[in-house]
């Protein structure tokens, strides 16, 4: 986001590591204007700039092989920033004790992404 913080892609959460905007300082790198259209393949976001809008999309893997118990059901969510003022996120994540919470935060109901049938877009067990 232009915000210099992260999107709320699978257990995203602020303030749980350094922000990009931060991280970028500390290792003596500025933040370059982005352009129009950017892909990071390692963490499938895409980035869409135009003027003051700004969108990114999640459509990379569902989470890494290693590590799924962070996934979310947010497969092609997008968030939305106009202005530099966030318009459109995701949930995020509230905790990681199962219950009720966990689940309606990994839910594809709180996610902006499409939902066919109010079905999930994957099991998750954990």
């Amino acid at each position: 986001h232009p915000d210099g913080e992260i999107p709320f892609f699978n257990d995203s959460v602020f303030n749980q590591a350094p922000s990009p905007a931060l991280a970028l300082k500390r290792a003596g790198l500025n933040r370059s204007e982005p352009n129009p259209l950017d892909l990071c393949e390692e963490t499938g976001v895409a980035r869409f700039t135009q003027g003051k809008l700004t969108l990114l999309f999640d459509c990379g893997e569902l989470g890494p092989d290693e590590l799924m118990g962070h996934v979310h059901n947010d497969s092609l969510s997008i968030e939305v920033s106009v202005g530099g003022r966030r318009m459109m996120v995701n949930r995020g994540v509230f905790e990681y004790t199962l219950g009720d919470r966990r689940h309606e935060s990994r839910s594809i109901h709180s996610h902006n992404t499409p939902c066919l049938d109010n079905l999930e877009q994957s099991e998750i067990w954990s």
